[in-house]
């Protein structure tokens, strides 16, 4: 580390440490309430209506699940909080703000706004903007290199020798991703569903149309792979629909990967992609009977909207559309 490097992390440090004081984190409560940070941050999470799941709000905050277990108990016995069963899976418990949650949420959203705009009501526009795009920019930066919340990403293969694969996470264009996305598709859903040449036909159309327009801010892609092949991929396309709506495209985990996190992982990135980039909504098109990803898809707030019997990827299949809506 040079010695110029080094000053200017010690400054962004110090910077970082003025920001949690006058933010008021270093107190037991905040934002104006008797509740710790955690309890507050979960309520906002709570009140964006998506109807999130303990899990979710686990990987939101970057928490336990046993921490964000014991807050949702609080918060139930402050009667802040309820829970409601799925009605599709009954292991599923959904939370929702009570009428006094509601009214603690819009305490909290105007402590927050109150406290913003007074501290930038002295500067210019051009100020104004350039702490917005810092702010972002650093979180953005933050979570990127975070492996608090990401756990270790050396996952377990099954197996008689359970041998250590080490993952590498990638985000963009790797060389051969084209290919590799469109054959997992086809080889899982031959199997699954009994899709053929026209399914694979489009997967890989569409994934050769979308990768060019990786130099567009809104769209992305992130995948998972050992060291070589990609095992693992999930895309936000940003363009495709239009009316700031975002669509969630060729989410598929390798057989040898599925149970291992990795489905979790993607999705948290591709909903962080999408609040990041103030999505009105992302939409999500899949099959009925897909358990696996349903749970992953509703853990993270996503809602089923319609299904209709279709027959474009070949043989007839009831398909289904989730829409999450900006958290």
């Amino acid at each position: 580390m040079t010695q110029t490097s080094s000053k200017y992390i010690g400054e962004v440090r110090k910077a970082s440490r003025d920001l949690v004081r006058e933010l008021g984190f270093m107190s037991r409560t905040i934002a104006g309430t008797n509740l710790s940070a955690s309890a507050v941050h979960a309520i906002i999470e709570i009140g964006t209506g998506a109807l999130p799941t303990a899990k979710a709000i686990a990987d939101r905050l970057c928490l336990e699940k046993s921490t964000v277990s014991r807050l949702i108990k609080s918060l139930v016995a402050r009667q802040l909080v309820s829970e409601v069963r799925s009605k599709t899976d009954s292991r599923i418990k959904y939370l929702y703000l009570t009428k006094k949650g509601g009214w603690v949420l819009k305490e909290i959203t105007r402590f927050g706004e109150d406290q913003v705009a007074g501290a930038i009501k002295s500067l210019n526009f051009q100020s104004r903007e350039t702490i917005l795009a810092g702010l972002r920019s650093y979180a953005q930066a933050l979570k990127s290199t975070r492996t608090h919340c990401d756990k270790d990403l050396a996952v377990k293969q099954q197996g008689p020798k359970k041998m250590q694969i080490s993952m590498q996470m990638n985000t963009g264009y790797i060389p051969g991703i084209i290919g590799r996305v469109a054959s997992m598709h086809a080889l899982y859903y031959s199997a699954e569903r009994g899709f053929g040449e026209i399914f694979e036909s489009k997967v890989a159309g569409g994934m050769a149309e979308f990768i060019p327009r990786l130099d567009q801010p809104r769209n992305q892609i992130w995948s998972v792979g050992d060291k070589g092949p990609v095992l693992a991929t999930i895309a936000i396309d940003g363009e495709c629909i239009g009316n700031n709506i975002a669509q969630l495209r060729w989410f598929i985990v390798d057989d040898e990967l599925r149970g291992a996190g990795i489905g979790r992982w993607l999705i948290r990135k591709a909903v962080d992609f999408c609040d990041q980039q103030d999505f009105a909504e992302t939409h999500l098109w899949t099959l009925k009977g897909l358990d696996a990803a349903r749970k992953l898809y509703e853990d993270h707030g996503f809602v089923l909207a319609k299904e209709y019997y279709g027959e474009q990827w070949g043989p007839r299949v009831l398909e289904q559309k989730y829409i999450r809506a900006m958290a």
